[in-house]
């Protein structure tokens, strides 16, 4: 059976390249019209590095602005998830709070789940170009839907590229022109700046002679001023010994008592004759903005940039 079928091949490759031969010249000038053609369609179709695939899961990276509290991330959180319940082709996503390297409390990320294929009308593509419309008119918030990255650790916009520089405050100047010029091509989708230099800062400067004619040292001052303000893990307790549970004890400030900055004249500290000492009175405060994060590439200050183009990756890059 399986001789025959090779027979049968052989019979019909014999046929064509008789035909083949008796009008080669016709053959010939089809195969050239075929190759000069193919310049033609490789000039006018999309280029891209990797094709986009329908995994049914997608991610959404998501910022609030710097110095951005825990509970205000998490109201944006709520607003999102308000806007993935109108998607019945989502049925599951998972949400947390300073995920990454930075580990910083404006930043959070979602993984969706969507639908299976035949439980849904429309690609995954699809869905993030509509969350990406829907994503943007939220206020106080960026949020960034993109496919799942191919390299664990990193975002997952398929067109990331760097601006680098010997001075950082010169490529954050850079940075946000060129930001300011790309944000006008529709065609390069949603973008997002990785470098930003406007943390809310405060900076304390302790009197030491003062400090020290107390009792007090630099070292215990900066002691108590984390303490209170974020707080430090003192003991851990069990309430049934044994059954797998334990919880960290946490010793810092009521919550509430030290929300702004002048709410730090409210620590004391016990000088060395037992009085207590107002931490003002030894201490100045001053506000500042700097840096979330640096970062750099090959041994320079970098500002990444990540979008999810509408068009081909190499028409992308060329416009940008």
């Amino acid at each position: 059976m399986l001789e025959a079928f090779f027979r049968g091949m052989e019979k019909v490759y014999s046929a064509f390249l008789r035909v083949a031969l008796n009008f080669r010249w016709i053959v010939m000038l089809l195969t050239v019209l075929v190759v000069y053609s193919s310049g033609f369609f490789f000039a006018n179709i999309g280029k891209g590095f990797m094709p986009t695939q329908d995994e049914g899961r997608f991610i959404i990276s998501v910022k609030t602005p710097l110095g951005s509290s825990v509970t205000y991330t998490e109201e944006k959180l709520v607003e999102i998830e308000n806007v993935l319940a109108k998607h019945e082709e989502i049925v599951g996503y998972f949400s947390a709070i300073g995920i990454g390297r930075n580990q910083q409390a404006n930043s959070a990320i979602f993984i969706v789940r969507m639908a299976d294929w035949s439980d849904r009308e429309i690609s995954q593509q699809e869905l993030i170009k509509a969350l990406s419309g829907e994503l943007a008119q939220l206020a106080g918030v960026k949020a960034f839907a993109t496919e799942l990255p191919a390299v664990g650790g990193s975002r997952g916009e398929p067109l990331q590229f760097v601006l680098v520089g010997p001075d950082v405050n010169e490529v954050s100047r850079l940075a946000d022109q060129l930001q300011e010029r790309l944000l006008v091509r529709d065609e390069l989708g949603p973008l997002d700046l990785g470098l930003e230099l406007d943390l809310p800062q405060l900076n304390l400067t302790v009197d030491r002679e003062r400090a020290a004619n107390l009792g007090l040292s630099t070292q215990s001052v900066a002691m108590a001023v984390n303490v209170l303000a974020g707080g430090l893990d003192v003991a851990r307790y069990n309430d049934i010994p044994g059954d797998g549970e334990r919880y960290d004890i946490r010793l810092k400030a009521e919550e509430g008592k030290l929300t702004y900055p002048d709410d730090l004249s409210l620590i004391y500290l016990r000088s060395n004759t037992g009085d207590m000492v107002r931490l003002d009175t030894i201490a100045s405060f001053e506000s500042s903005i700097g840096p979330a994060v640096i970062s750099k590439f090959d041994l320079q200050y970098s500002a990444k940039f990540f979008s999810t183009p509408t068009v081909a990756m190499a028409e992308a890059v060329e416009i940008v």
